[in-house]
């Protein structure tokens, strides 16, 4: 062997020692960086580890360990960077059962005023609406 081989770390050294940085990393209960959306900001913490980000997608270890890390902080078992991303997520998430519940009331609404249409008889309908029935 060469001395060339020897210091030379194989892919698969490299993908293993990815993997530790980042088990080690969420060892220490880090403040994890969110990005905008309120998930984990994995570009940003490949930069922090040392770790290439492409890496995620063929180090299936890897990958685990991030949707590990995602499900920690979705959990309140990790604390997010900063509170203000965390009460923003979660303002997200309240903002989103409103809109579900105004869909819903949207479309009941919709389903009377059909109903409405089809009770009225045309002339109802032609002095209602000023539009004669085809």
């Amino acid at each position: 062997m060469s001395k060339e081989q020897t210091k030379r770390q194989s892919n698969q050294d490299k993908g293993k020692a990815s993997v530790k940085r980042l088990h080690d990393w969420m060892a220490t209960n880090p403040k994890v960086p969110l990005n905008l959306m309120g998930k984990v900001n994995k570009s940003n913490i490949c930069r922090i580890l040392g770790i290439v980000y492409s890496t995620i997608g063929s180090n299936s270890d890897l990958k685990d360990l991030f949707d590990k890390l995602e499900t920690l902080v979705a959990n309140g078992q990790l604390q997010p960077e900063s509170g203000e991303k965390a009460s923003s997520t979660k303002r997200v998430k309240e903002l989103e059962a409103q809109l579900a519940k105004v869909q819903n009331k949207l479309l009941r609404t919709e389903a009377e005023l059909e109903l409405l249409k089809e009770g009225m008889t045309c002339d109802e309908y032609l002095i209602a609406t000023m539009r004669a029935v085809r």
